[in-house]
């Protein structure tokens, strides 16, 4: 198949879409614009980068993008993200168009942005099917265009699990690493993470945190931990490439996430992949990928005394932790699998062609 990729080139999961599309042989023409441009991903995958990164580029880009789809003749349109890329998906009129809501898109809209919502909703309705990662998230969407309740698809975002890699069961009790990896933005409540931590480690003085992320708060976030005189067993990074991130993330023993928002939670899925247990909150849509008791433990958001309950309660028995990491991988590999998730994918454009 020949498909129109309309995505951010920079973003890991349009990598791995494209990716893997390519690996069953499609050929992929990926437009982005340049606000987070990324590198080249493969040689199947033609990728073009247009000028500008404001909103407003998306408008004076749509008759470039048009010309680029024309002449590369697709047999699918596909848009990663429903605001922007949204827009250039329904003003084509090449191929059949499937959108992939990722959150904040369904989010933005649904809270009455005026503008932001007619473009979601006018690529919602162009769609010949919705797509999105969560249940959660595809309720959301069908809450707010009503018409996606009969061409919706829950299709998640996925890991490929690494089953050369076999997390260690000898495990103590002492040095336990707590791993925070979203960035520092207040809807994932870093400064919560570090609040939590200062009472856990009188509790469990051996543990410590890595809060890998960056982004706004991080000055705020050195001072905090300052005040609450945790820095020497506090290490604060920024943003840090993909594989790096995972070599940090498997060799930490327990994921804390308690954001007050999410549409998914592959930061979870990522951790359970390595055999980590999660902690994180009871919200949005990640009550489906971490399971309550079972591959982690689910607290409410804002709730300082519960995240520091649960940190306390996975860093002093290692058999909890043990068994939860498990049966994350084991859930990882039965319910997101990232190639069965390619082939639904592939499988619903092929639904479509039959048409």
């Amino acid at each position: 198949m020949k498909i129109g990729m309309l995505a951010q080139s920079g973003a890991v999961h349009t990598k791995r879409w494209c990716q893997g599309l390519s690996q069953r042989g499609d050929d992929i023409l990926l437009i982005s614009n340049s606000a987070f441009p990324g590198q080249p991903i493969g040689e199947r995958i033609k990728t073009v980068v247009l000028p500008g990164s404001s909103s407003l580029s998306y408008f004076y880009n749509l008759p470039r993008v048009r010309r680029l789809l024309k002449d590369f003749k697709p047999d699918i349109v596909h848009t990663h993200y429903a605001t922007g890329y949204g827009l250039w998906g329904a003003m084509q009129n090449v191929a059949p168009l499937v959108v992939t809501a990722w959150g904040t898109d369904i989010a933005d809209a649904a809270s009455g942005k005026f503008i932001v919502a007619n473009i979601v909703r006018h690529a919602l309705k162009k769609a010949v099917a919705v797509t999105a990662p969560s249940q959660y998230l595809l309720d959301a969407a069908i809450k707010f265009e009503p018409e996606v309740n009969s061409k919706g698809h829950h299709i998640p975002f996925g890991l490929e699990l690494n089953e050369n890699f076999q997390p260690s069961e000898n495990i103590s009790n002492d040095n336990v690493q707590f791993i925070f990896s979203k960035q520092f933005y207040p809807i994932y409540a870093p400064q919560l993470v570090l609040r939590a931590f200062a009472q856990a480690s009188r509790v469990v003085p051996s543990i410590s945190l890595v809060m890998m992320g960056g982004g706004p708060l991080k000055e705020e976030m050195v001072r905090l931990t300052d005040d609450l005189n945790i820095t020497a067993s506090v290490t604060i990074r920024d943003w840090t490439k993909m594989d790096q991130a995972q070599e940090i993330i498997a060799r930490s023993d327990i994921m804390v996430m308690p954001s007050h928002h999410e549409s998914f939670g592959v930061a979870a899925l990522e951790a359970a992949s390595f055999g980590l247990p999660v902690i994180a909150t009871q919200v949005g849509g990640i009550p489906e990928v971490v399971e309550h008791n079972q591959t982690g433990l689910l607290i409410p958001p804002g709730d300082v005394e519960a995240l520091t309950t649960a940190m306390i309660t996975l860093a002093k028995d290692k058999s909890i932790r043990i068994k939860m990491g498990q049966a994350g991988r084991a859930m990882v590999r039965s319910k997101y699998n990232f190639s069965d998730n390619i082939d639904q994918m592939r499988q619903l454009y092929q639904e479509i062609l039959r048409r």
